[in-house]
């Protein structure tokens, strides 16, 4: 489908809907590992699509998120830049979506100090926007915050709320209980890792698929 929107944009004479396309592609390639591929495309998007905030934001994201996987040095600050871009312009998703990239980027570097004050700004920001699902997803990164930080207490009630949100969120949120509970030789904790599995075999995507299985191997 994202090809098939490219095509038919590439002759439609509108190079910032051709952009979002493309960005759109960009971001399929990031979620898919595909690191190389995705640069290509958003740097694509990007040159077509500077002067639309929304779609350089959309862009930057996935280029950032492509280059911190390849180790570049580029990566994080891309992400910023996107994050800034939406902000500036009161583009409430991209931002929330540039909060979300830059705090599991904190995460996996144990940047525990930059992730939690953006934690408590990207959470802040997506209540006063109203906007449920990144709020609840961002309570899921809280809770991975105080789980990279052994406080066990603090991660149930952090991610509480999560459970209740869609199912790329509720996965996430069954993982970070079951694994705590895990670590704590808590009971449940194979069966809530279970649970979470199964949401996310059903969602046919490997950005849920591979921590699912990864703690499951763990239990």
């Amino acid at each position: 489908a994202a090809d098939e929107a490219i095509a038919v944009l590439g002759t439609a004479g509108d190079d910032r809907l051709l952009a979002m396309a493309l960005s759109n592609k960009a971001q399929l390639y990031a979620l898919a590992g595909h690191d190389a591929e995705a640069i290509v495309v958003a740097e694509q998007a990007i040159a077509l699509g500077k002067d639309v905030p929304a779609v350089l934001s959309h862009a930057l994201n996935n280029l950032g998120v492509a280059l911190n996987r390849l180790d570049d040095a580029n990566g994080l600050s891309t992400l910023e830049e996107s994050l800034r871009v939406a902000l500036a312009a009161d583009e409430p998703e991209h931002a929330c979506r540039a909060y979300v990239n830059l705090i599991w980027q904190d995460l996996a570097q144990l940047r525990l100090d930059d992730a939690r004050r953006r934690l408590a700004e990207g959470i802040e920001f997506a209540e006063r926007s109203e906007f449920l699902m990144f709020s609840r997803y961002l309570q899921v990164a809280l809770g991975a915050m105080h789980y990279a930080a052994a406080d066990w207490d603090q991660v149930g009630p952090a991610v509480a709320y999560a459970l209740g949100g869609s199912p790329p969120v509720r996965c996430s949120a069954l993982n970070l209980i079951g694994r705590t509970r895990l670590r704590r030789g808590e009971p449940g904790a194979v069966a809530t890792l279970r649970e979470g599995w199964q949401v996310a075999v059903s969602l046919r995507d490997c950005q849920w698929v591979g921590p699912a299985a990864a703690a499951l191997a763990e239990a």
